[in-house]
């Protein structure tokens, strides 16, 4: 219990951006963990949380050697929960199992992508959504829009912007469902949505939007001033290239 509740105060930093305790957390819920016995299904799928935490925030730094160590030492504690007797666990318990091992592939595709293997993002993708067919939709609800922004930005990738737009409305409705309009979650939708827009060079809908989450983030979540400053600056980019679109129109 106790790696555990350094695992959630460890999220609590990260909602908060303040990624040097949240890795110090992280940190502290693997070293706890690690010293549990007997390592029965539960110690192990927090054992395999804290090192995909571990992986994220390498992931932050751009360290990629920790972030290689973390997500293989990740994999084979999923091997361990997938060798253990599979007909003991309960329903829920296989559900976590399987959701577990496609986040683990998500965040493959994703440092894939920031380090330019475009091809291998795309391939590991493709893995993902034919596991995700299988799954009723009870089991991945929300869970589905984080999938769904890697698939934007592969499409992004391959020049497919409309494809990608008309997904990230769906995120943005879906997300708006699950969760509100007061919650992160819903600006970082809108926010890949204006970022399509961006690039659609669909100026007028691209500053509405951004102008929103700017607004939102003033009001409700003020402490996020590295993002405040990064709406700020697409909103300046997007107004400088109105006028200049406009300019040369005329």
């Amino acid at each position: 219990m106790s790696g555990r509740e350094a695992l959630r105060v460890a999220a609590v930093y990260h909602n908060y951006m303040d990624h040097d305790h949240a890795l110090a957390w992280y940190q502290k819920g693997y070293d706890l963990l690690k010293e549990v016995t007997p390592r029965n299904f539960d110690v192990l799928n927090q054992f395999s949380t804290a090192y995909t935490k571990l992986a994220r925030e390498a992931g932050y730094r751009q360290d990629w050697d920790a972030y290689k160590k973390y997500s293989a030492e990740y994999r084979q504690v999923l091997d361990s929960l997938l060798q253990a007797e599979i007909h003991k666990l309960s329903d829920v318990q296989r559900q976590q199992l399987e959701l577990k091992q496609l986040y683990s592939l998500l965040d493959e595709a994703k440092m894939c992508l920031r380090t330019g293997e475009f091809a291998a993002s795309e391939k590991l993708y493709h893995s993902i959504e034919k596991w995700i067919i299988q799954l009723p939709n009870l089991v991945l609800g929300y869970r589905k829009v984080a999938f769904e922004e890697l698939h934007i930005s592969i499409l992004i990738y391959g020049g497919q912007l409309s494809t990608a737009e008309k997904i990230a409305r769906e995120n943005v409705q879906s997300t708006l469902l699950y969760r509100g309009e007061k919650f992160k979650d819903y600006l970082s939708c809108l926010e890949v949505l204006a970022d399509v827009l961006m690039r659609e060079e669909k100026n007028a809908e691209t500053l509405s939007v951004y102008e929103k989450i700017l607004i939102c983030l003033q009001n409700d979540y003020p402490y996020e001033q590295q993002w405040i400053e990064t709406t700020l600056d697409k909103i300046q980019t997007v107004h400088a290239r109105a006028i200049f679109s406009q300019a040369h129109i005329t």
